[in-house]
């Protein structure tokens, strides 16, 4: 989440970032551990700043989702926009199966 910080306007760092937080986001055990940390925010911050880039927006949707998968990630996962950042992603991004595909 660092990297992510440290480097908002790369669309490289931001879509690797969000792959490598929904690839440990997989993990049950790190779901919770990467929402307390400010993962959802750094997920959401990469998706709003990148919203042109399939790449950032397919990864993001996918992290999300991974998180979104614990109960106890639902409601902040919501309240914080990510409901609405996967929806924008969704219609932003119609012919990518990728996107279409993380974010249903």
């Amino acid at each position: 989440m660092n990297a992510l910080a440290a480097h908002g306007s790369s669309v490289e760092v931001q879509t690797q970032g969000c792959e490598a937080l929904g690839n440990i986001s997989f993990n049950q055990e790190n779901r919770v551990l990467v929402a307390t940390k400010g993962g959802i925010d750094a997920l959401l911050k990469a998706m709003g700043a990148h919203g042109s880039s399939v790449q950032v927006q397919e990864k993001g949707c996918e992290a999300l989702r991974n998180l979104a998968f614990d109960a106890a990630n639902r409601a902040p996962v919501a309240a914080k926009g990510g409901i609405e950042a996967v929806v924008k992603a969704i219609g932003a991004h119609e012919s990518s199966e990728g996107v279409q595909r993380q974010g249903c």
